[in-house]
């Protein structure tokens, strides 16, 4: 309480002095605390902006890896495709090549043939219509090899069957 008129003295100049004190230090922590929630609030916003760009990241990934997987996938039902038109073509027509071709599909879908390069285009429509290759080469088991695939059981349980391709592919995971 502030003194009135004369009646001024000590004890009311202590009583005032500690008012202003008191004022001054709860405005300091104050300022404090609203300086410490809003550093508080700053931290745990760069936290969830790095989750988030983490999990864009997971998220670019796994696209990456599914579209190989359905270029794999999409790759298997065209040699099985080509393998059909090569059995069928060699039975009307009667030539050879045919037989050769489909020799080279299925070497080339059991990993020992090396693969073409951008093998999952028409490549053998080129090849029947022309008896030319038209690009390099790298084997099926090469591809997967280097997109990361690795086989889910061990081959010791002996040699895949040449008419089992569900079992190959069944084997290979990421």
């Amino acid at each position: 309480m502030p003194p009135q008129g004369g009646d001024f003295n000590l004890v009311s100049l202590i009583g005032l002095f500690q008012c202003r004190c008191s004022a001054a230090v709860s405005i300091r922590s104050s300022l404090s605390i609203i300086f410490l929630a809003l550093l508080a609030n700053v931290g745990g916003a760069l936290v969830i902006v790095k989750l988030a760009v983490d999990n864009q990241r997971a998220i670019g990934s796994a696209a990456a890896r599914r579209y190989e997987s359905y270029q794999l996938a999409d790759e298997l039902r065209q040699t099985s495709d080509d393998l059909t038109r090569m059995a069928r073509l060699f039975v009307v027509s009667g030539e050879a090549r045919f037989k050769d071709y489909f020799g080279a599909i299925r070497d080339i879908r059991d990993g020992k043939m090396s693969r073409p390069v951008d093998y999952h285009r028409i490549y053998w429509d080129y090849v029947t219509a022309s008896g030319q290759k038209p690009r390099a080469s790298m084997s099926t088991i090469a591809a997967m090899v280097k997109g990361s695939w690795t086989m889910a059981r061990s081959m010791s349980s002996g040699p895949i069957p040449a008419f089992s391709y569900n079992s190959f592919a069944s084997r290979w995971v990421r």
